[in-house]
């Protein structure tokens, strides 16, 4: 027999998993195109030299690719996020600008221990524009986002250009500054002890740089805060300390937290990746955007819900000896707009409603050679556990 196991780090979404999953990417999908945002698709798997371009995603995610060989030899990897594919995409077929465009998708990361190593990312990026209104836009999707699903979040705002000049003043060599951005990054899970000691054995003294970090907001993050609260955004704040670990960001960065959980995993993250796209084109071309991390999110509505809907279905038809009648009456209710299924294992009433209930399935239609001489069915209410006589146009204004 077959082995059932699926790969480590990756899993199967059974229905009632993927209900809500999809329910928040309909979501998602409403407020990007609000914000003209369009949508667009790249592969899956792209030439590992795109993946691997120098400053595309830093030695650290190199060893996070999952490689694979074709039949001519190409080397190539799956993505591990949608940002350098999308890089590659905009110089590929010479987009006009500004470039507004979502994409939700599967990415992949080889080395996650025993986390995920298959994950839904959805993402929004702005190409083309230098403007701030670009950034403080990403903001506000966020923050109209997490509102309409009902999550508290804060939302974290720094600057990598602002980082970069603390270190240039304090004459951290150019080779450590990625590493002590990564260092620095992790401020507010293990504290500043622990980030001096880290810095040390990478052979740096943080201190003028952590010093150097309390003083006044930088004016990129002011200018994008200032057009965020224009747009209704009220949970962004400025963190000196926020970095980002990817090496293509350059400017405004920012992270997505639960409040109630400030230090935890971020669940979503981005900033500006002004260097990037012109890694595969001859022209500089300004970006900013962020990927919001599905998988992350749904975890958090997971722990919230007591009752978990197991199906899409709101009527579910049980034919008596009256199938080929039923079939009609399910068109017409299907026609209507009604998201319908009919008994296929010609199970007893007793059977079906037992399915119908366990499924979660707000109705049931018992469809009998009686209630077809009068024009007639049996709608049952699962829930009031109430039953009438009623025909199709009742049924129809009932479940609607």
């Amino acid at each position: 027999m077959a082995s059932v196991e699926t790969p480590k780090g990756m899993k199967d979404f059974l229905p009632e998993e993927q209900i809500v999953r999809q329910g928040l990417i309909d979501k998602l999908k409403v407020i990007f195109e609000k914000y003209g945002f369009s949508p667009l698709e790249t592969p899956a798997i792209e030439m590992l030299s795109v993946l691997n371009a120098k400053g595309g995603g830093g030695t650290a995610i190199g060893k996070e690719i999952f490689t694979l060989t074709d039949r001519a030899g190409r080397e190539l990897g799956l993505r591990f996020d949608q940002t350098v594919p999308l890089s590659r995409c905009f110089a590929q077929n010479q987009l006009p600008i500004p470039f507004k465009r979502y994409q939700i998708g599967k990415v992949f990361r080889e080395e996650f221990g025993n986390k995920n190593r298959e994950f839904i990312q959805c993402d929004i990026d702005t190409l083309g524009s230098i403007s701030p209104i670009a950034d403080a836009e990403i903001i506000a999707v966020l923050q109209n986002f997490f509102d309409e699903i009902g999550l508290d979040v804060i939302i974290k705002v720094n600057s990598r250009r602002f980082l970069d000049k603390i270190m240039s003043d304090a004459k951290i060599p150019e080779d450590k500054r990625m590493p002590l951005v990564l260092i620095i990054d992790k401020m507010n899970k293990i504290g500043e002890t622990a980030v001096i000691a880290e810095a040390r054995k990478l052979g740096v003294d943080a201190r003028p740089v952590l010093k150097e970090l309390q003083g006044n907001i930088p004016e990129d993050v002011a200018q994008v805060l200032k057009y965020a609260q224009q747009m209704g955004v009220k949970d962004a704040e400025f963190v000196p300390t926020l970095a980002r670990g990817f090496e293509y960001y350059t400017g405004v960065v920012f992270e997505v937290y639960l409040k109630s959980r400030p230090d935890k995993l971020s669940i979503a993250g981005g900033g500006r990746f002004d260097n990037l796209v012109g890694l595969f084109c001859d022209r500089e071309v300004p970006a900013t955007g962020v990927g919001i991390g599905l998988s992350r999110i749904y975890d958090i509505i997971k722990e919230r819900q007591k009752d978990r809907v197991k199906t899409v279905t709101q009527v579910y038809i049980v034919p008596i000896k009256t199938e080929f009648e039923a079939v009609k009456i399910a068109k017409q209710l299907r026609d209507a707009g009604l998201n319908v299924d009919i008994d296929l294992m010609e199970r007893s009433i007793g059977k079906n409603l037992q399915y119908v209930d366990k499924q979660g399935i707000p109705y049931a239609l018992i469809v009998g050679e009686e209630e077809i001489k009068q024009g007639k069915v049996k709608l049952k209410d699962m829930k009031a556990g109430k039953e009438t006589l009623v025909d199709v146009e009742q049924v129809i204004n009932e479940i609607k």
